[in-house]
């Protein structure tokens, strides 16, 4: 087309654009690396985003694609003056929440933390008191992103209530006391609570401070502030006292503030007397501990001087053995572990000590390794470490072990280590499930991992029957095709698992389909054929899918219109299902596509009419549907064999055919009264339908007579008003019957009646000894002399071919040769293997022994079989002994 082509201004043609264009943008997400991304500008956005999902996320969420902030709203990337090079994207997750019973959608950012969404759901919905996110039964970590849970798009959350607030009252870095209270209490209130416990006087301002935050407006409740549940609340009371802190010993000093409403106490995490227990003084009198420094009378002076004496700090710890066996002890914090262990390990075997789940050095101090009063030590003799975590956190934790643990014994230990653990477990290590009889390795360090499972059902469509499996939460569709695979013996790519009828992905995780009706189903490979045996594809099919539907999926793959298939060379029910035609885990169907030519007038070029037809349907049967008489039908100027179907007449797909109406007709020779059936176009002329029908028969010119009266044989049928199913007569000019005996063998054909002797024998190419004499006299012919000359009245010249009678050693003596040529009769011999069909004139007492033979040396032919009405004919008789008449018709093999 050219590029200055002008279109109409309203186009009665469609105009199609089939584009690609593809280009790399890079994509930008603040919680996930920024990444570069092949796309196509031609593909709808709304494609872009669910490819960017499949791509990047771990679980089916919504992609929504950004341009400076905004959401895109064109259809196309490709719809802006200026293609972007750099585009952001934000992820979004729709869940349902459900708060006493009432239902509600958000939609939230998988990777924001709980705490944020929890914000999301204090601001939408008005709630002002704390909760907490419930799923599966599990509480939600505030810290955890959302998308650390692999909660599947659409699901639902409880929104659980807390009845009471419980905090930490802290005061200079020191938790000093633990309150709890109702979520609707005001600040105010709380303060004065607070000043009540302390005994804070009513002149003193007394301040709270929560996330760095002061809490200054009093009407506030804490629910609407959104207070967590055991959280720090730092108060500020009273006036502060600068102390001198002096050693009653050393007389070494240090120096510290502290408020009047402290407690003495909260010296003792003072630095240098965090691991000692020491005794305060004032004035000479010992402080009590448990009391605020108001205790001290100063005369209203900031600056106070306090003596101490200290001793080392001895604490009381419980040494645990793996049988969870404890022995109470008093130590100094101050003393390497290893000195109570001698107590306790007379023989000084091999030892591991583990506080709060971590292995620790009996080396180090108690104050090092942070044991505090009441603590427990677990211990353990000729043991080593595993590390385990349990699903979905990945969290580690530490567990000692002894030797010869096996796997069940390990999943017991954990649970015990591990209270408030009710569900059921597997146990798996590098991604492989630890069987519960094996003995657990002694190596350190090994990682263990605790997978919470469940039990789901499924039906298997080939029986009905209810099949029970426990999974895991990390199992996926792929193992439990692979474990039911295994299970009924059926090969892994033939099993599928069905939701709602269709088949779930591999890569989507079992438990979200917990509480779903799934079903096994068991495929057939169906392989695909033409009839020449090309493959045109393969797949996989529910064995309980209907054929049509197989079929329509088979269009649809190929962007055909409609199909028939065969199975076993029968054409297909296509209301049957897949089982029903088969038993067997593989099926080949053979198939041909509906196919279309153009069938065209030869008369009328402009005139086209659109058929359809399969390649193995008959030509004859599917264009009759369209035309009504007889017609030739060409394709490729060749004549078509209507009695073949399309395949075999080469006919394929968009093919173009020309079709013109014929008339039958019946050509009478006046000579000797034969007749010769014939078809002809009405539009041919008479010469050219003729010449071809008697050219084998007849080499001179002919006339042709219709209701008596001579016609131009240079005009058509039509033209000269020749009707369907019409006789016509044909007489031949100058022609000569000739009847040429060859030994036993007769030949029998029209010549020109001025040919002469010598031009027949050159016709007859036979052996140059032989010569031509005539049958009734014997006489040898000369080369010159002419037919006409040898005629009888009939038109009739009887010759004989052979060598020269004086060469014979007897001479030829035909017996009542006139008589003997009244014996001859024509017979036809027609070929089994191609129908085609020859005429040959035979003695009546002739062995067929004999005419065999010469029919074998005329075709060259090395062997042949000849029947006579359906059977083998007997060759030692003659033509005459089994009643043959002329014209009778053998058959050949």
């Amino acid at each position: 087309m050219s590029p200055n082509m002008q279109l109409p201004p309203f186009p009665t043609f469609p105009i199609i654009a089939n584009c690609e264009y593809r280009t790399t943008v890079q994509l930008k997400n603040e919680f996930i690396q920024t990444f570069k991304y092949e796309l196509d500008l031609c593909q709808f956005i709304i494609e872009i985003e669910k490819e960017l999902a499949k791509f990047i996320l771990p679980i089916d969420y919504s992609i929504i694609i950004h341009q400076n902030g905004k959401p895109i709203y064109e259809p196309y990337l490709n719809s802006y003056l200026e293609i972007p090079k750099h585009l952001d994207y934000i992820v979004r997750a729709f869940i349902y929440f459900n708060c006493n019973q009432t239902v509600f959608q958000l939609e939230i950012n998988p990777f924001d933390k709980i705490l944020r969404i929890k914000q999301q759901i204090f601001s939408s919905q008005n709630i002002n008191q704390e909760f907490s996110l419930i799923y599966n039964n599990k509480k939600l970590n505030d810290e955890y992103q959302f998308i650390s849970y692999l909660i599947p798009n659409y699901s639902e959350i409880i929104i659980k209530f807390s009845n009471r607030i419980t905090f930490f009252v802290k005061y200079q870095n020191t938790v000093i006391h633990q309150y709890s209270i109702q979520p609707n209490e005001k600040v105010g209130v709380v303060k004065s609570k607070l000043k009540y416990v302390f005994k804070i006087p009513e002149n003193q301002r007394l301040e709270l401070i929560y996330q760095q935050t002061y809490l200054n407006n009093d009407e506030l409740k804490l629910s609407y502030l959104q207070i967590k549940d055991d959280c720090e609340i730092e108060v500020t009371i009273g006036k502060i006292y600068k102390l001198i802190l002096e050693d009653d010993a050393s007389q070494q000093k240090y120096t510290c503030q502290v408020k009047q409403a402290a407690l003495v106490s909260s010296l003792d995490n003072y630095g240098p007397f965090k691991d000692y227990n020491v005794s305060y003084y004032f004035n000479d009198k010992e402080l009590d501990k448990n009391k605020h420094f108001e205790q001290i009378q100063n005369n209203n002076d900031i600056n106070v001087n306090i003596k101490f004496k200290k001793k080392k700090k001895l604490i009381t710890v419980f040494f645990q053995d793996e049988m969870k066996q404890k022995i109470q002890m008093e130590v100094s914090i101050t003393d390497p572990i290893k000195l109570a262990l001698q107590i306790i390990n007379k023989a000084n075997d091999p030892i591991t000590i583990i506080y709060n789940d971590k292995k620790i050095s009996i080396e180090n101090t108690y104050a090092q390794e942070a044991i505090k009063n009441g603590s427990i030590i677990i211990y353990y003799l000729n043991q080593f470490q595993i590390k385990y975590s349990i699903a979905p956190n990945p969290q580690e934790y530490s567990l000692q072990i002894t030797q010869q643990i096996d796997g069940a014994q390990l999943l017991n230990m954990i649970s015990r280590n591990q209270k408030g653990l009710s569900q059921t477990f597997k146990l798996m290590l590098n991604n492989s499930e630890f069987p519960a009889n094996q003995m657990v390795d002694p190596f350190e360090n090994q990682c263990f991992r605790v997978v919470p499972t469940f039990e789901i059902q499924f039906r298997f469509l080939n029986d009905g029957k209810i099949y029970k499996e426990v999974f895991s939460i990390e199992d996926s569709i792929l193992n439990a095709r692979q474990r039911f695979s295994q299970k009924f013996n059926i090969p892994l790519n033939q099993l599928f698992i069905l939701f709602m009828d269709l088949a779930i992905k591999d890569e989507y995780l079992i438990q979200q389909y917990q509480k779903k009706d799934l079903w096994i189903c068991e495929t057939i490979r169906v392989k695909f054929q033409q009839r020449n045996g090309s493959l045109l594809t393969l797949k996989y099919y529910n064995k309980n899918l209907q054929i049509k539907e197989i079929l329509k999926d088979l269009l649809k793959s190929f962007s055909q219109q409609a199909c028939k298939c065969l199975f076993n060379n029968q054409l297909v029910n296509e209301s049957n299902m897949l089982k029903e035609i088969t038993n067997q885990s593989e099926i080949v169907l053979i198939v041909d596509f509906l196919q279309d030519l153009q069938l065209i007038d030869k008369l009328k070029i402009q005139q086209e009419i659109t058929v359809q037809f399969y390649p193995k349907e008959i030509v004859a049967s599917i264009f009759s549907r369209y035309l009504r008489g007889n017609f030739f039908f060409y394709h490729n100027n060749q004549l078509i064999d209507t009695s073949m179907n399309f395949e075999d007449n080469h006919i394929q797909n968009k093919s173009q055919i020309y079709f013109e109406e014929f008339y039958n007709y019946t050509l009478e020779s006046l000579k000797d009264n034969s007749q010769i059936q014939f078809q002809a176009p009405k539009f041919t002329k008479i010469k050219d339908a003729i010449s071809p029908q008697i050219k084998d028969k007849y080499q001179e010119q002919f006339s042709i007579f219709y209701n008596n009266h001579q016609i131009n044989i240079e005009k058509t049928f039509f033209e000269e008003n020749i009707r369907d199913e019409s006789k016509i007569q044909i007489i031949f000019n100058n022609s000569l019957i000739v009847i040429v005996r060859d030994q036993d063998h007769l030949k029998k054909f029209t010549a020109p009646s001025n040919q002469t002797i010598g031009e027949l024998i050159k016709k007859l190419e036979g052996n140059p000894k032989k010569k031509l004499y005539s049958a009734i006299n014997q006489n040898l012919l000369e080369d010159q002399t002419k037919l006409s000359t040898l005629s009888n009245n009939n038109n009739v010249v009887e010759l004989i071919y052979q060598e020269d009678f004086n060469n014979q050693n007897t001479g030829y003596l035909p017996s009542e040769p006139i008589q003997m040529l009244g014996n001859d009769i024509q017979i036809i011999i027609k070929n089994m293997q191609n129908d085609d069909k020859s005429f040959e004139i035979v003695r009546l007492n002739q062995k067929i022994a004999d005419f065999i033979n010469q029919f074998k040396l005329k075709n060259s032919l090395s062997n042949i079989t000849i029947f006579y009405g359906g059977e083998i004919v007997d060759i030692n008789k003659t033509f005459e002994e089994i009643n043959v008449t002329t014209n009778s018709e053998f058959e050949i093999l």
